[in-house]
């Protein structure tokens, strides 16, 4: 993590809301101050390890990733459908993908 993600400061906004701010001028709002606070170390990590394919649909967890596959496979599309999950490189979320497991030579 870089000096340059890292939470600043949190301030209370207007009505009920927490504002946390990071030091790159990244900030959120929200009613309780524990998510607004976790929220921004959660951009702290995902900037440490950002994720090497950021156009691809991002979920959650495996469960949300499997379940997007079976009702994409339940409308009709032209073109390639996704196969299977695998949990991103970043560590922070899943992906779906079309190919299969790849097999692994012995060395």
């Amino acid at each position: 993590m870089t000096d340059l993600h890292r939470l600043a400061e949190v301030r209370k906004t207007s009505g009920n809301s927490v504002t946390a701010y990071c030091l790159c001028g990244w900030h959120t709002s929200h009613h309780e101050r524990g998510t607004a606070v976790a929220l921004v170390y959660k951009h702290t990590i995902d900037r440490a390890h950002p994720c090497p394919t950021p156009s691809k649909t991002r979920y959650g967890t495996r469960f949300e990733a499997e379940n997007a596959i079976r009702n994409f496979w339940r409308t009709p599309s032209p073109g390639p459908r996704p196969i299977r999950a695998y949990r991103c490189p970043s560590g922070q979320h899943w992906h779906t993908t079309k190919h299969a497991y790849r097999e692994r030579r012995a060395a």
